[in-house]
C-alpha cells in the first residue's frame, strides 16, 4: 500500500469535503442490487456480477442499441480502474522494492520507467491468469481487500485519540490481523458467518489494546509520536 499527504492544508481541507461526495456515485450501484433481489428473486443467478447484464437484457428487454451504450461504458469504466490498479502496481513494485534490491540499487529515472512499463505488463498478465484459476465474484475480492486495509483502522484511531498507543502493539496488532485475515479467506470457514476481515479486525483491536496499555510507553510523548 501507498500513502500520499496534501501539498498544502487548504488542499488537505478540500480533500475532506469532496471526497465524500464520491460515495453518492455508489448508490445507482445499490439499486441496482435491490432491483436484482425483487425482480430474480424466483431465479436467483449463479452470481451476482451478472445481475445488470440480465436485467437489461432479459428483464427489461432494452432494444440492442441502448445495451450496447450502457456496456461501452461500464466496459470503460472497467478498463480506467485496471489501467489504474496495473500502473500503481507496477510503480511500487519498482520504486518501493526494486530499487532496495542489490541489483538496482542507484537506478537511474529513465531505467525505473522502463522497468516499470514492463511491468505493467507482467501485473496484467499476472491478474488475467489468476482471474482464470480462480474466478471470484466482485464482492468477495473486495471484501478480500478491504479486509486487509481495514487492519489499519485500530492504529489509526489509537495514533489519533489514545495516549497510550504503542509501537509494538500497533505493529503486533497489524500483522496478527492481516494474518488471521489471510488464513480464514484461504481456508473460506469464519466462524458465525462473519467475513474474514470484521474477525481480522476484532483480533486486532485486542491485541492492539492489551499490548499497547501493559506495554511500556511514554505519557510525554503525543499519539502520533508514540506510534512513529
Amino acid at each position: 500500500m501507498k500513502f500520499y499527504s496534501a501539498k498544502s492544508e487548504r488542499t488537505l481541507k478540500r480533500a475532506f469535503i469532496l471526497y465524500p461526495l464520491y460515495s453518492y456515485l455508489l448508490i445507482p450501484i445499490v439499486f441496482i442490487g435491490f432491483a436484482g433481489v425483487l425482480a430474480l428473486k424466483d431465479t436467483p443467478l449463479d452470481s451476482p456480477d451478472r445481475v445488470l447484464l440480465t436485467l437489461v437484457i432479459e428483464v427489461a428487454d432494452f432494444p440492442a442499441w441502448l445495451v450496447g451504450i450502457a456496456l461501452s461504458g461500464a466496459l470503460a469504466a472497467a478498463m480506467s480502474t485496471a489501467a489504474n490498479l496495473a500502473h500503481t502496481s507496477a510503480t511500487i513494485l519498482v520504486r518501493d522494492v526494486g530499487v532496495h534490491l542489490p541489483a538496482c540499487r542507484g537506478l537511474s529515472d529513465e531505467r525505473a520507467l522502463t522497468l516499470t512499463k514492463y511491468g505493467v505488463v507482467v501485473v496484467s498478465l499476472a491478474a488475467y491468469l489468476l482471474a482464470l484459476a480462480n474466478p471470484a465474484s466482485l464482492v468477495s475480492l473486495l471484501l478480500g481487500a478491504y479486509g486487509i486495509v481495514v487492519q489499519l483502522l485500530p492504529m489509526l484511531l489509537g495514533a489519533l485519540f489514545w495516549r497510550k498507543a504503542s509501537r509494538s502493539g500497533a505493529f503486533v496488532g497489524l500483522a496478527v490481523g492481516a494474518a488471521l485475515t489471510i488464513y480464514l479467506m484461504v481456508s473460506g470457514n469464519p466462524p458465525f458467518g462473519w467475513t474474514p476481515g470484521f474477525c481480522g479486525l476484532l483480533v486486532n483491536t485486542l491485541v492492539f489494546v492489551v499490548i499497547s496499555w501493559y506495554g511500556k510507553h511514554e505519557t510525554s510523548e503525543t499519539p502520533a509520536e508514540a506510534l512513529s
